[in-house]
């Protein structure tokens, strides 16, 4: 099954998250020397923007420290938290990375974009169930929301709960009709299902809009499922030349090879 969704994973990679960090708009001078209180939370709101200024400057390590530094100033402010959990996440500490964003959302447990990091969060730290009922908050607040969707049914497909994957990932369909990743991760539940003849229409829809070896290789996968091995020959060997590496693409051409000049029995194939 992981094969299979693999190419969904990357909704929740880390290039995602590395790309939003969120800045606070700098508070006057006039105003920050009014208290100290009012002084710590305008210097804690400089330390936050001059770490994204670090990162944007491929300085993560300082940008680290400063937003740290500024957590210790003020644990409550969410732009700073929301752009530490980030960077730990980009730097594979997620267990540290799901502390600072429950922080976050108990602070504001309404707030999309923190539930979003939150749920990113959880996922990359493998906890599958816990992404899960993130999304599911998040579908609840937007129901019409197709990246969330995206996600969710992705997510669903993840923890083997196929009819709900598919049923959730043909609703944001419905909704973004033009996501070829959409298209893709519906289709793998169906194959997961055995749903051959549905699935291949998506897979070639999204195949002629943009070549590339994973969906050469389901659409073999399912040519083969189907019984047409010349077809499914035809695509494992597009997949090849496209740069594939998966050693069930060079399995399985070796096979269809032996199959198609005669040098053995076809087998069954699941």
């Amino acid at each position: 099954m992981q094969r299979i969704i693999s190419f969904s994973l990357a909704i929740l990679s880390c290039a995602h998250v590395q790309s939003s960090f969120a800045q606070e708009p700098t508070v006057p001078v006039n105003r920050v020397s009014q208290t100290t209180r009012l002084s710590g939370e305008a210097h804690a709101r400089r330390l936050n923007e001059q770490g994204v200024q670090l990162l944007l400057d491929e300085n993560a390590a300082e940008g680290l420290k400063k937003f740290e530094e500024a957590r210790a100033l003020n644990p409550k402010n969410t732009a700073i938290l929301y752009n530490l959990a980030g960077l730990l996440i980009t730097q594979g500490q997620t267990s540290k990375a799901v502390q600072v964003m429950d922080e976050a959302v108990k602070l504001d447990s309404d707030d999309p974009t923190l539930l979003n990091r939150l749920g990113e969060a959880y996922f990359l730290n493998g906890d599958i169930k816990g992404a899960i009922s993130v999304f599911e908050r998040l579908s609840v607040q937007d129901p019409n929301m197709d990246e969330t969707l995206f996600r969710l049914g992705t997510l669903y497909g993840l923890d083997e709960r196929f009819d709900e994957s598919a049923k959730t990932l043909r609703r944001a369909l419905q909704l973004n009709g033009d996501d070829r990743r959409i298209r893709i991760s519906l289709a793998s539940i169906l194959l997961e299902q055995k749903k051959y003849d549905e699935a291949l229409p998506l897979l070639e829809q999204a195949h002629q809009r943009e070549k590339c070896p994973y969906t050469a290789s389901l659409l073999a996968h399912t040519y083969q499922a189907r019984g047409d091995l010349n077809t499914a020959n035809q695509y494992y060997r597009e997949a090849e030349q496209l740069g594939s590496s998966d050693p069930f693409v060079v399995e399985h051409l070796t096979y269809l090879r032996k199959v198609l000049t005669g040098a053995t029995q076809p087998t069954g194939y699941k």
